[in-house]
């Protein structure tokens, strides 16, 4: 317990204070950022991790090729994978084994040009996973359709086993370019992240039904201007699902990128509008409403449009008083805090520390204990001890208690079992 009460005092002054002042939003011309596609087989190593997406294996193909290689296995393994919008979204691929059936499917064929024909197509030879039983494959280029023409798509596939059922089909591109606002410049990466050929599968607006998002794709900013743009749990302030708008320079935007991913178009739609300001130094979370899911960080007043809104998520990075670094991350974790920002009038309200721990004891048997640990913050947002890591990576230490009689005597004490 000494650990979390004193990480709490540690962030006593980054206490929240969100301000509402109405104000009226202009509507700039809207920026269209142009991006450029860029392809990597090291995708996970770059970003932390790759877009990911599995296809079935079936003994007979989805649809007959014109041609088809000539197989050492007996059984052969058939799949597709569909991409892009254009005519023909389907590639065929083919799993062999080349030392001949039940020694392992360590052979991908993948019609790349997508013109139904087998024999064109090189053999990739793969590669036995360290990490698991299967193959991973080289990277391939892919003839993607989009609309009217052909853009290319790089994918990596590998299998987990030697008889596999699925393959797993991981993104190997992604689209790159520069925003500038006033006089800053931030990098821009849009992502596939459900790995369809298309870029912009929107996250629903208003009051999201589920979080994390799903079956959308991902576009990152580089607002720190450290040059890394990864998809890790800790960059979660420069991580936005398409669909969300994002927070740059004291504005909000929305954020359209075109299917093919070659561009991103930022605008200001003209609504009448509060501000928003987070009072703390290492906050960023996302709220939802009229302005669709908004991603925040502390100490930066952003315009919104005037309605309801509620808190999705909230991130404090802080030192204890040791000078560790760590973190609060917790999802949902404000129970449907549902706040309003109205024309005319301010709204203030405060969240996040300083935290308090409260605990609830159930006595299981004559022995044993179950505590059940809760951190709370000042707007009743509430946190397990889980939420609360150390950034470097090391294990927090567990959780200590001390029982104390009513006389004031220490009866036991001892540190908590997770569990």
């Amino acid at each position: 317990m000494r650990r979390h009460a004193g990480y709490a005092k540690s962030v006593v002054a980054a206490a929240l204070v969100l301000l509402a002042v109405t104000a009226w939003c202009e509507e700039p011309d809207a920026t269209t950022v142009p991006l450029t596609y860029k392809s990597t087989a090291l995708f996970a190593s770059v970003f932390g991790r790759a877009p990911s997406t599995n296809a079935s294996l079936y003994r007979d193909p989805p649809d007959k090729p014109a041609a088809e290689a000539v197989c050492f296995s007996h059984r052969p393994r058939y799949g597709s994978i569909r991409l892009g919008n254009g005519k023909d979204t389907s590639f065929l691929f083919l799993l062999d084994e080349s030392s001949g059936t039940g020694t392992g499917y360590d052979v991908l064929y993948v019609d790349a040009n997508n013109n139904e024909d087998l024999t064109d197509d090189p053999a990739l030879q793969g590669q036995r996973r360290k990490d698991a039983e299967g193959f991973t494959f080289p990277t391939v280029e892919l003839a993607m359709p989009c609309g009217e023409e052909t853009l290319p798509y790089h994918v990596t596939m590998h299998t987990d086993a030697v008889q596999p059922k699925e393959i797993a089909i991981e993104a190997a591109g992604y689209c790159e370019g520069t925003l500038s606002v006033g006089k800053a410049e931030f990098r821009i990466v849009l992502i596939d992240d459900n790995v369809n050929g298309l870029y912009a599968d929107a996250r629903e607006t208003g009051m999201a039904r589920h979080y994390p998002p799903r079956g959308t794709d991902l576009f990152v900013v580089d607002v720190n201007g450290d040059g890394a743009v990864s998809l890790s749990e800790g960059n979660a302030a420069e991580v936005h699902t398409v669909g969300v708008h994002v927070a740059l320079g004291g504005d909000w935007y929305t954020v359209t990128p075109a299917a093919d991913g070659r561009s991103l178009t930022f605008a200001q739609p003209a609504q009448e509008c509060g501000s928003l300001l987070v009072k703390a130094e290492g906050f960023s979370g996302e709220i939802s409403g009229p302005a669709g899911v908004v991603k925040v960080r502390g100490e930066e007043s952003v315009r919104l449009p005037a309605g309801q809104y509620e808190f999705l998520s909230s991130q404090f990075d802080a030192r204890d008083e040791d000078g560790r670094p760590w973190r609060i991350a917790r999802i949902r974790a404000f129970s449907k805090k549902v706040f309003t920002i109205e024309p005319g009038r301010e709204t203030a309200f405060a969240v996040g520390p300083p935290l308090e721990a409260s605990i609830e004891v159930n006595q299981k048997t004559s022995t044993l204990f179950e505590f059940s640990l809760t951190i709370t913050g000042v707007g009743a947002e509430e946190y397990s001890a889980r939420d609360i890591q150390p950034v470097d990576g090391e294990d927090a230490a567990p959780a200590i208690y001390k029982v104390v009689s009513k006389k004031g005597d220490v009866i036991a004490n001892g540190a908590f079992r997770y569990g």
